[in-house]
C-alpha cells in the first residue's frame, strides 16, 4: 500500500494488516471490493491528518487524557488514539472513558484505531471541536458520537458488523461506514446527516439498519455487496433504512456459478425497506437482475450428423461426423430479487416521496405515497402495489419504462396494482429498450399516454380506459378489443410501431408514420386506417366470409392504408384480394390457420410470407393467366424461429390453373441445422426454385400432375447446415435438371420421367444429389450428367434399373462425385455406352444380348456386367482410367460367361492394373492355375485366338479353375468352372486384358482373381 503517507495513516495501516492471520482473512482482506475499501480509509485519515497549517498532533494514552495536555491551538490538530501495548504485553485502547479532548481552533482530526475483535467507543468520553473523526476498527464497531460537538465528518472501517450495537451521529455528522467483511452480521448506523454505508463479503442473510431508530437528515446511501467468490444457495441482506432526503439503495446480488441445473448457486435478495420522513422527497433501490441458474456449456463444433462410410470398390469414402453442437455458454448463477417496500412518513397528509426509481425488484414490492408523482421502473420485475389516498394524491401518475420484463424466478407476472384505484392518467415514457407490463391494474385508470423511444407491450389493458395515445417515436402493443365502445379515442403520432387488435365494430384508428400491425376479427363498421408508411398490415382473423359480409363491403370501405393482408390463428376461408381494400402488395401468416385457406385473385408478384407451421392446406392464387411466368417471393420463418415448421400444403397457381414458374424461397431461423418443411408443393410448371436465407428447406412432394416443367433448376444460396432436399419431384416431361448456388441441394427421388432425354447438372460450388430416377416405362435412351452430381446411394446395392433396351448413352466424364446406376440393358444389335469420371462408381447393365461400353476415371469402381448369358451378339468393354489401387479401393469387375461370340470372349478390359480384381459367375472359389513357359509357347504357336482358348481349357485340369495366357500384345483370363477341359460356351468365361498382365488368386471370394501386373 503505498497511497498514503505520515504517521496516522501507517497506525491506520498497520491496523489493517493485523487484521490478516490466515489465509481465509486475507483472501477476504484483499477481495477487490473491501481492499478498494480499506485502501480508501486509511488514504482519507493521512490526507485528514497532514491537511491545514501549524497543527499539533497529540497522542492518546492508555490513561486519563485530559486538560491543556489534549487541548488543540489555532491549527488542525490532530488526535490520535492508537492500540498500546502495556508491559504485561496486553493491547489497550487509548480513547477510554474519561478522556476528554478539546480539539480548540482549526479544523481538527481524531484518529482511532483498534486491534482487537470489538471496538466499542467509550460513552462517557468528552470529544469537542474535533471536526473529522477516522475509525478504524479490526473487527465490530459500535459506539455513540452524537455527542461529538463539532463533528461534521465521521469515517469508519470495521470487519463484522456492528455486535449488537450501532454506530450513532449527530443530525450534523456526514458519516461513512465501510464494512470490509459483513458476512452475515447486521450493521446498523443511526443518525447522521448524509451517510453512505457499505458491505462488502456479504456471504448469508445478515441485516442492515440505517436511521431506523434515529432517522438520517441528508442523503442516504446503502451498498451491500455478497461476497463474489462463493457459491451455492445464498440469501442477502435485508436492507432497513429510515430517513434521508434522497435514498439510494444497491444490492449486488453477484456470486460464482456451479451446478445450477440443481439451483445450487442462486442468490435470493434480502427484503428492502424504505420508510420515509418528511424530508424524503427520492428513493431509489437497484438490484442485481434476475436470472435462472444455468450450467456452462462447453463449445462444441456445430455439424450435421453424417453416417461414416469405409471407402471400398463401388464406395465414396465418408468421415462419421456426430451431430449437433454447441455454442459456448459460461455458467450463470441465478438470481431472486428482493422485495422492496417504501412507505413515506405519513398516509394522513400528502407526504413528501415524490419520485421512486426501482430497478430489478421482487415479488409484492409495495410503494406507499400520496405524493408519489414519477415512477422509474427498469429491467426484471414482480409485483408492485401502489397505495395513495384518492383525496390526497394526484390522479396523474408519470411511468418511466426502461426493458421492464417477467422473468420466470420472479414468477412472469409483473402487474402493477393502484390499491385505491385513484390514478385517472397514466404517462408512460419508454426508453433505451422495449418494455413488456402484464397489466396496470387500476379500475379508475381513463388515459394512457405512451411517449419515448421503445415498445410497451400491455398484456392486459384496463376495461377502463376511454383514450390511448401514442406519440414521439414510441411503440405500443396490445389487445384492446374487450375494451368495446368504452375506448373512444386510439390515436397515435408515434412513428414506433403499433400492434394492436380492435373491435371493428366499435373502435376507430388512424396510423402514423411508423409501421401498423391491426388485427379485426369483424367486418369493420368504423374507419381503421394505416399510417404513411409501406408495410402497414391489417390481419383478418376469422373466416374470409366475415368481411364485407354485406353488400356495403365495410372492411373494404372503412379499412385503408394497409399494404399487408395479414392472418392469423382464427383466419381460414377464401380471401378474394379483389374484393379486400386496396393497395394490399403482399400476404403474412402470422399464425396457424384455423382451416384451408385460399388467397385469390392476387397480383401478381405480391409476397407471401408463413410464420408458423400449418396443419391447413393453403393456395395461392394470381389474377392473371401468366404461370409459369410469374413469381412467388416466400418467406419461411422469423429470426426468431429456434425450430423448422411443417407447412401441410401449399398450392401455387393463376387464374387458369398454371403454376408459377419461379418460387423464390427465404427460409429464416436462429439454431443450427434449422430446416422447414413445406410436405405437399403443388405447382404444375415451377421451374425455378431459388432458396436463400439462414435455414435449410425440404419439399416433401412437388407434383407437376397437369403442366411440366421441361427443365429445373434448384439455387441454393441459404447459409444453413441443412441444404435444401425435395424427397419426391414428379414432372412427366422433364428433360434438365440444374443444381447451383453454394449450399448442398437433394432430389431424393425423380419420379414420373417419360421422356427419352435427362441432363443433370452441377453448376454451382454445393453438392447436388439424385438419390433416384423414375423411368417409366424404360424411355431414357439419353442421360447426361455435367459437374459433380451424386446419383444413386453410397451404397453397394445396385440400384433400380433404368432405360431403354434399344440402347442407353450415360456421358458423365466431368462427374467426379459418387454414381450408382443400373441400366436395364441393350436388346441384340443395340449398344450401352456408360462414361463417368474420378468417383468410385457402382455400375450395373444388365444386357444379355447388346453390347455394354463402360469408361471410368481414376476411382475405384463396382462395375457389373456379368448378365450376359450365351448369346453371340453380347459384349462388354471396359475400360478404367489411370489408377493406383490400395489395400481396400481398386477396380472389382463381375463378367459374364461367354457365349458364341464369333471373337471368343465376352469382355475386353483397358487400363488394368496391379490390384484390380476380376469376378467370373463361377459361384465356387477359383483356384488360378499358372501355366508353364512350355504350356505358354504351345498357345503362342497357335494359328488362332479360337485355338489358343481351346488350348487353354486344355491345359485346366480341374473344375473351377482359371488361367491367363497370353496371346499376341494381349493377355486372356479363363475360368473354367466344369470338371472337363474344353471350352463350354454360356458355362466357362473368357475375358481380354489390353496388355500384358499376370493374375493370382483373390483369396476365398467366389470366382475372384486379381491382376498382379
Amino acid at each position: 500500500m503505498l497511497a498514503y503517507s505520515g504517521a496516522t495513516a501507517n497506525a491506520a495501516a498497520k491496523v489493517w494488516l493485523s487484521t490478516i492471520t490466515t489465509d481465509a482473512s486475507l483472501a477476504t482482506a484483499i477481495a477487490p471490493a473491501a481492499l478498494t475499501a480499506s485502501v480508501a480509509s486509511v488514504v482519507a485519515i493521512g490526507a485528514d491528518a497532514n491537511a491545514g497549517v501549524g497543527g499539533q498532533t497529540f497522542m492518546l494514552t492508555a490513561g486519563v487524557d485530559q486538560g491543556a495536555a489534549f487541548t488543540g491551538g489555532a491549527g488542525n490538530d490532530t488526535f490520535n488514539a492508537a492500540p498500546f501495548v502495556n508491559a504485561a504485553g496486553t493491547t489497550v485502547a487509548t480513547l477510554t472513558a474519561l478522556d476528554s479532548i478539546d480539539g480548540g481552533a482549526g479544523v481538527n482530526t481524531l484518529n482511532v484505531t483498534d486491534t482487537t475483535a470489538a471496538l466499542a467507543l467509550p460513552a462517557s468520553a468528552t470529544v469537542k471541536n474535533i471536526q473529522t473523526a477516522n475509525i478504524v476498527a479490526a473487527g465490530t464497531l459500535t459506539g455513540d458520537a452524537s455527542g461529538w460537538a463539532g463533528l461534521t465528518k465521521l469515517t469508519a472501517t470495521e470487519f463484522g458488523g456492528s455486535a449488537a450495537g450501532a454506530l450513532t451521529a449527530a443530525a450534523t455528522t456526514a458519516v461513512t461506514l465501510t464494512d470490509a467483511a459483513a458476512a452475515a452480521s447486521t450493521i446498523s448506523v443511526q443518525g447522521g446527516s448524509n451517510v453512505a454505508v457499505t458491505a462488502n463479503g456479504v456471504t448469508a442473510a445478515g441485516t442492515i439498519n440505517v436511521g431506523t431508530t434515529t432517522a438520517v437528515a441528508g442523503t442516504l446511501d446503502v451498498t451491500a455487496n455478497m461476497l463474489a467468490s462463493q457459491t451455492g444457495p445464498k440469501t442477502a441482506d435485508a436492507i432497513n433504512v429510515k430517513g434521508g432526503t434522497v435514498v439510494t439503495i444497491n444490492a449486488n446480488l453477484n456470486e460464482s456459478a456451479t451446478a445450477a441445473a440443481t439451483n445450487a448457486s442462486t442468490v435470493t435478495g434480502g427484503l428492502i425497506g424504505v420508510t420515509g420522513t418528511a424530508a424524503t422527497t427520492t428513493v431509489t433501490v437497484n438490484q442485481t437482475a434476475a436470472a435462472t441458474a444455468t450450467d456452462a456449456v462447453v463449445a462444441i463444433p456445430f455439424a450435421a450428423a453424417v453416417t461414416g462410410v469405409t471407402a471400398a470398390p463401388g464406395l465414396n469414402g465418408v468421415t462419421a461426423v456426430t451431430g449437433a453442437g454447441a455454442a459456448a455458454v459460461a455458467a450463470l448463477a441465478g438470481v431472486v430479487d428482493g422485495k422492496v417496500t417504501i412507505a413515506d412518513s405519513t398516509t394522513t397528509a400528502v407526504g413528501s416521496i415524490k419520485t421512486v426509481s426501482l430497478s430489478n425488484y421482487g415479488a409484492a414490492s409495495s410503494i406507499t405515497s400520496n405524493a408519489l408523482t414519477d415512477l422509474s421502473l427498469t429491467g426484471t420485475a414482480g409485483t408492485l402495489t401502489l397505495t395513495r389516498v384518492a383525496a390526497l394524491a394526484s390522479d396523474t401518475l408519470n411511468l418511466t419504462l426502461n426493458g421492464l420484463s417477467l422473468p420466470v424466478s420472479l414468477g412472469t407476472d409483473n402487474t402493477i396494482t393502484d390499491a385505491n384505484n385513484e390514478i385517472k392518467t397514466l404517462n408512460v415514457t419508454t426508453a433505451t429498450k422495449d418494455s413488456t407490463l402484464k397489466a396496470f391494474a387500476d379500475t379508475g385508470l381513463t388515459t394512457l399516454n405512451v411517449a419515448g423511444s421503445n415498445v410497451l407491450t400491455l398484456t392486459t389493458p384496463n376495461a377502463s380506459l376511454t383514450k390511448i395515445a401514442v406519440s414521439g417515436a414510441a411503440g405500443f402493443n396490445s389487445d384492446v378489443s374487450a375494451l368495446g365502445a368504452t375506448l373512444a379515442s386510439f390515436t397515435t403520432t408515434s412513428s414506433g410501431k403499433i400492434t394492436a387488435t380492435l373491435d371493428a365494430a366499435t373502435q376507430t384508428f388512424v396510423g402514423s408514420t411508423g409501421q401498423d400491425v391491426i388485427t379485426i376479427a369483424a367486418d369493420s363498421k368504423k374507419v381503421i386506417t394505416g399510417g404513411s408508411g409501406t408495410t402497414d398490415i391489417i390481419v383478418l382473423n376469422n373466416t374470409a366470409a366475415t368481411f364485407n359480409a354485406t353488400v356495403d363491403k365495410l372492411t373494404t370501405t372503412k379499412v385503408t392504408g394497409f399494404e399487408v393482408l395479414g392472418t392469423s390463428t382464427a383466419s381460414q376461408g377464401v380471401f378474394d384480394l379483389s374484393t379486400l381494400p386496396t393497395g394490399l402488395k403482399s400476404i403474412e401468416v402470422f399464425g396457424a390457420l384455423a382451416g384451408v385457406t385460399s388467397f385469390t385473385k392476387v397480383t401478381a408478384g405480391s409476397a407471401l410470407a408463413i410464420d408458423a407451421a400449418q396443419a391447413a392446406a393453403i393456395t395461392y392464387q394470381v389474377a392473371d393467366a401468366n404461370g409459369t411466368a410469374d413469381a412467388l417471393s416466400l418467406t419461411l420463418g422469423t429470426a426468431a424461429n429456434k425450430a423448422g415448421f411443417i407447412t401441410a400444403a401449399l398450392t401455387l397457381k393463376d387464374a387458369n390453373d398454371v403454376g408459377l414458374g419461379t418460387l423464390n424461397v427465404v427460409s429464416n431461423g436462429s439454431t443450427f441445422n434449422t430446416a422447414h418443411t413445406i410436405t405437399a408443393l403443388t405447382d404444375n410448371g415451377l421451374s425455378t426454385l431459388n432458396v436463400s436465407g439462414n435455414a435449410g428447406l425440404t419439399i416433401t412432394g412437388l407434383n407437376q400432375a397437369t403442366t411440366q416443367a421441361t427443365g429445373f433448376t434448384i439455387n441454393n444460396t441459404a447459409t444453413g447446415a441443412a441444404g435444401v432436399t425435395i424427397t419426391t419431384l414428379t414432372d412427366a416431361n422433364l428433360g434438365t435438371l440444374t443444381f447451383t448456388g453454394t449450399n448442398a441441394s437433394e432430389v431424393t427421388t425423380l419420379a414420373g420421367l417419360t421422356g427419352k432425354v435427362l441432363t443433370i447438372a452441377n453448376t454451382g460450388t454445393g453438392s447436388a444429389t439424385v438419390g433416384v430416377i423414375g423411368d417409366v416405362g424404360g424411355t431414357l435412351q439419353t442421360i447426361t450428367l455435367t459437374g459433380n452430381v451424386a446419383l444413386g446411394a453410397n451404397s453397394l446395392t445396385p440400384a433400380t434399373a433404368i432405360g431403354a433396351t434399344t440402347g442407353v448413352t450415360v456421358s458423365g466424364a466431368t462427374d467426379n462425385a459418387h454414381v450408382n446406376i443400373t441400366l436395364t440393358g441393350a436388346a441384340a444389335l443395340a449398344t450401352d455406352t456408360i462414361t463417368l469420371g474420378n468417383g468410385n462408381n457402382v455400375i450395373t447393365d444388365n444386357s444379355t444380348a447388346g453390347v455394354v461400353n463402360v469408361t471410368v476415371g481414376s476411382g475405384g469402381n463396382l462395375i457389373d456386367v456379368n448378365a450376359g448369358a450365351n448369346n453371340a451378339t453380347f459384349a462388354a468393354n471396359v475400360t478404367l482410367g489411370a489408377h493406383t489401387n490400395t489395400a481396400t479401393v481398386f477396380n472389382k469387375i463381375l463378367v459374364s460367361d461367354t457365349g458364341t461370340q464369333a471373337t471368343g470372349i465376352s469382355a475386353t478390359i483397358t487400363g488394368a492394373a496391379i490390384g484390380d480384381v476380376l469376378v467370373f459367375t463361377d459361384a465356387t472359389d477359383a483356384t488360378v492355375l499358372t501355366i508353364s513357359a512350355a504350356q505358354q509357347n504351345t498357345i503362342t504357336a497357335t494359328a488362332s485366338l479360337t485355338a489358343a482358348i481351346t488350348a487353354a481349357f486344355g491345359m485346366s485340369t480341374a473344375a473351377h479353375q482359371a488361367l491367363s495366357f497370353q496371346y499376341g500384345t494381349d493377355t486372356y483370363v479363363i475360368s473354367n468352372e466344369g470338371a472337363d477341359t474344353a471350352f463350354t460356351a454360356g458355362t466357362d468365361g473368357v475375358i481380354k486384358l489390353v496388355g500384358l498382365h499376370t493374375i493370382a488368386d483373390f483369396g476365398t471370394v467366389v470366382g475372384a482373381v486379381a491382376v498382379l501386373s
